[in-house]
């Protein structure tokens, strides 16, 4: 499982690279402009650190709880699949990996790792924005968690690819439609 706590680390990183850039130039700008002590540029590493370890202790609780719940067979088999070539589907915020054993989702900055045996029902419904209706899917899983994921407003093609591929892999009796 190392593979993909590695690949949502690095991912998360890329993403918070520019934000990080941005807030640096807010700053400066604002001690610039308003005659601010220089002193508040400790505010940010002080930021950065706190948005890092709030990103690992993510990984690491999704992490802990899906390994607590699955096999050592499970989590082998889950990795030879993430690294053989799978569908990706983009997400709000990130991307689902549809492997045949497991959904692994990096979804608003979160980790959700779905096994695909365990998901009880998939509620799809669809919000609208602007013109386009985006889905987004309520996973019930059998531990009784929920977990729900929106797509990306950029790529709504991409939820019918998943929505295709949820009713090839868990059947059409565990998807419900709302309209």
């Amino acid at each position: 499982m190392g593979i993909i706590e590695r690949d949502f680390i690095k991912r998360e990183l890329l993403s918070l690279a520019p934000v990080m850039g941005m807030m640096a130039v807010l700053l400066g700008y604002l001690i610039g402009y308003a005659k601010l002590s220089p002193m508040l540029f400790w505010l940010f590493p002080l930021l950065a650190c706190a948005f890092l370890l709030r990103m690992l202790r993510q990984a690491k609780g999704s992490f802990s709880h899906f390994c607590g719940v699955c096999s050592e067979s499970f989590a082998q088999r889950v990795r030879q699949e993430y690294e053989a070539p799978h569908p990706i589907c983009r997400v709000a915020y990130g991307e689902m990996h549809l492997l045949t054993s497991c959904i692994v989702c990096r979804h608003k900055r979160r980790l959700a790792l779905l096994p695909v045996e365990g998901i009880v029902r998939v509620d799809i419904r669809f919000r609208l924005v602007g013109a386009r209706r985006i889905p987004v899917l309520r996973f019930e899983m059998d531990t009784g968690g929920t977990v729900a994921i929106d797509f990306s407003v950029w790529g709504p093609a991409q939820g019918e690819q998943a929505l295709a591929w949820l009713a090839k892999t868990i059947g059409e009796e565990r998807l419900k439609v709302e309209r």
